[in-house]
């Protein structure tokens, strides 16, 4: 009878840490979604503190400048046991963001933001992709970090790029 009552208790405990692992993955996955979010957000502040911040919290210097993904947890984990994940490759990393015009909501049209290499070499030092292309839906063309910001007469930010080995 106590052997009965083991072997119930192994299975159960088996089961659970079955179910736990995917959870555990997805909630990471989350977490990490997050973090990279955060450091989007800081980007688009120019806020080379928060920048660096996001960085140390573990934030991917080569995630995409996705929209908010709104499905709730228990979506997420649906979608990761069947194997699916957001579309990323048409999405502006955050070197790239850092470099591209940005609309202004309140008087229309766009801007572009001030240069600010220590931002850029934040970037950068964590292993930021400097070759990564982003297709301009407005233009059609592809531009690269170093296109952007020769197109915007960025200086600092080229030499920046040059060091770190583009092409």
């Amino acid at each position: 009878m106590k052997r009965r009552g083991s072997v119930g208790l192994v299975m159960l405990l088996l089961v659970g840490g079955l179910l736990a692992i995917p959870v555990w993955l997805t909630y990471r996955a989350v977490q990490q979604e997050k973090a990279n979010a955060a450091l989007i957000a800081e980007v688009k502040k120019n806020d080379t503190a928060g920048v660096i911040a996001a960085l140390k919290e573990g934030a991917a210097p080569n995630d995409r400048a996705l929209p908010p993904d709104t499905h709730p947890f228990w979506q997420h984990l649906w979608d990761a046991l069947r194997g699916r994940h957001r579309r990323t490759e048409e999405a502006p990393t955050a070197l790239l963001v850092a470099l591209m015009p940005r609309s202004d909501l309140v008087h229309g049209g766009s801007f572009l933001p001030p240069e600010n290499p220590a931002l850029i070499q934040a970037l950068l030092n964590k292993g930021t992709e400097v070759n990564v292309l982003y297709q301009n839906k407005v233009s059609g063309w592809r531009d690269s970090p170093l296109i952007l910001a020769t197109t915007y007469n960025k200086r600092a930010t080229i030499k920046l790029l040059l060091e770190y080995g583009p092409m």
